[in-house]
């Protein structure tokens, strides 16, 4: 059986528990549309299921046609209409999930706005996390020489060396957005895929 993963947007992940019955689907859920955005960009998802409410300018929509995400995104009022778009009620078991998936129509317009935003977002969050990351890898640095004659059980030179080492692995994931937003570039730049 073919897994299909479904990133659920729902504040009190409501419907989770009841799409986790459902034979043969994998579900991620996000509890606002700032964190499915961030989901979207970093993971595949064959489809995007979204309280009908909470994304009235259908970011995630735009967001989702130009990452490709198969099933593209589905609006649900309450969970026995989600369930039902997934062949599904409360207590069936379903399978294959996601079987005809529904292609959205892209906005070009909003998906250009959805990756900007995005892109300046991810920009923001990594320039935030550089700056503060620096001094605490240069201080780590400065207290490692400044107490290595004065520790003579190395305690103090070793937590220096930790922070050291904790600041430097924060750098790499640091430069896992600029990857990121590198990817988010180039489908600016290629634009939206329409079917």
């Amino acid at each position: 059986m073919t897994r299909r993963h479904l990133l659920l947007v729902d504040p009190d992940a409501a419907a989770a528990d009841a799409l986790a019955g459902i034979p043969g689907l994998d579900v991620s859920v996000a509890r606002s549309v700032v964190a499915a955005r961030a989901y979207l960009g970093g993971s595949a998802f064959d489809a995007v299921a979204v309280q009908a409410d909470l994304d009235p300018d259908d970011t995630l929509g735009a967001l989702a046609a130009g990452l490709s995400v198969p099933g593209g995104v589905v609006r649900y009022a309450d969970v026995t209409a989600l369930l039902s778009r997934f062949g599904a009620t409360p207590t069936a078991s379903v399978a294959p999930v996601l079987a005809e998936p529904v292609r959205p129509t892209v906005d070009v317009s909003a998906l250009h706005d959805a990756l900007a935003d995005l892109r300046a977002e991810i920009g923001r969050v990594a320039h935030d996390l550089a700056n503060p990351l620096a001094v605490i890898a240069g201080n780590a640095q400065l207290g490692a020489e400044l107490v290595r004659g004065a520790d003579p059980d190395g305690m103090l030179t070793q937590a220096f060396t930790d922070i050291g080492e904790a600041a430097a692995e924060l750098e790499r994931r640091v430069s896992d957005l600029g990857a990121l937003r590198r990817r988010v570039d180039a489908l600016t730049a290629t634009g939206p895929r329409s079917e």
